[in-house]
């Protein structure tokens, strides 16, 4: 993903290493697998319903690089976003699984090609198929250029989570043709996921 960002930001703004990845160990809560039916009933019971545990997550950054593009409303939202005090996940899930074929829109075809490759689950998580395109190619037969992963998380992040947004007027293939992405996605509505703990 941070590759693709890479090449689109390269394309646009001359600019080849404005993100980074990096690993970090965080503190999570989660459910206790040990908290049971029993626990829940039982007054004397010590077992705690959630625990702590550190995980190492990878996030990606920007550099010293996408600081310094400035001027256009695009990377001013993307910037909003890095510097909330919110962070938004985006996780991949298998082409073609359970949870795919399980979504309303329809799934005969798989993920990528019902939705682009991509949704927003809430106004903190953005869900992302694996069987994007890593970097853009074009597909011979339809001569079309393939949805990248890097592309389709903008889209996500800009349009749907951001709460600028709404500026498009319902035209996300705006902010497509901007990057110079795949812009056949339909016009679409923001939905009800933006984050408005974003500052725009």
């Amino acid at each position: 993903m941070a590759g693709d960002l890479n090449r689109i930001y390269q394309n646009k703004y001359g600019v080849s290493d404005a993100f980074k990845v990096v690993s970090r160990d965080v503190t999570v809560t989660k459910a206790n697998p040990d908290y049971g039916f029993w626990d829940m009933i039982n007054p004397w019971s010590d077992t705690p319903e959630t625990i702590t545990e550190t995980e190492t997550r990878t996030f990606i950054e920007t550099t010293e690089s996408f600081s310094q593009i400035n001027g256009d409303k695009y990377t001013e939202r993307l910037k909003e976003i890095i510097d909330a005090d919110t962070d938004i996940t985006v996780r991949f899930i298998e082409d073609k699984g359970s949870e795919a074929r399980g979504r309303a829109y329809g799934s005969k075809k798989g993920f990528v090609e019902t939705h682009g490759g991509g949704f927003t689950d809430s106004p903190n998580q953005v869900t992302l198929s694996d069987g994007l395109k890593k970097t853009s190619t074009t597909d011979p037969i339809q001569n079309q250029v393939y949805w990248t992963i890097g592309a389709v998380a903008l889209h996500e992040l800009l349009y749907h989570i951001h709460p600028a947004g709404d500026d498009e007027n319902n035209h996300p293939n705006i902010m497509r043709s901007y990057y110079q992405q795949r812009d056949d996605g339909g016009d679409h509505g923001v939905g009800k996921d933006q984050n408005h703990a974003i500052k725009n």
